[in-house]
């Protein structure tokens, strides 16, 4: 599988972050994985970039978090990405079975909704269908 140089884990609960960053380590090659613990934070490391200095390639968030939630999270990153054209891929994490977060999720057109905790075949399926489309626009 490809390597994914930066991802962003934006979560408010340090074990489903320990669950996911393992869950990354053994399925993906990654050079570095940044922790957020909510849609804030998230946009400052977002903001600040990785140690490349390249916003995360892959940026996994949570949408029921303190501070700043997950849709809070995705309307700001939506606008920053305006100014920043990033080629980041976006996903929502979430428990939630609730239809007005997912309608909201889905208004903002940025971000698939996966259940938590990730799985690993969901987290293949994401690489598979973002990184080959990148990959194959990359080619053209």
């Amino acid at each position: 599988m490809e390597k994914i140089n930066c991802i962003l884990l934006i979560d408010d609960d340090p074990v489903t972050n320990y669950l996911h960053e393992s869950l990354i380590h053994s399925v993906l090659e990654t050079a570095q994985i940044l922790i957020a613990r909510n849609g804030e934070e998230g946009l400052k490391l977002v903001d600040k970039g990785c140690s490349d200095g390249e916003a995360p390639a892959l940026i996994l968030v949570d949408l029921n978090m303190p501070v700043m939630d997950g849709i809070g999270f995705l309307k700001r990153y939506k606008q920053w990405i305006e100014q920043y054209p990033s080629s980041s891929v976006v996903a929502v994490l979430t428990t939630s079975t609730n239809p007005r977060d997912i309608e909201k999720v889905a208004q903002l057109e940025i971000a698939p909704l996966l259940p938590k905790p990730l799985q690993e075949e969901h987290l293949q399926t994401l690489v598979e269908t973002y990184w080959q489309r990148k990959s194959s626009r990359s080619n053209l």
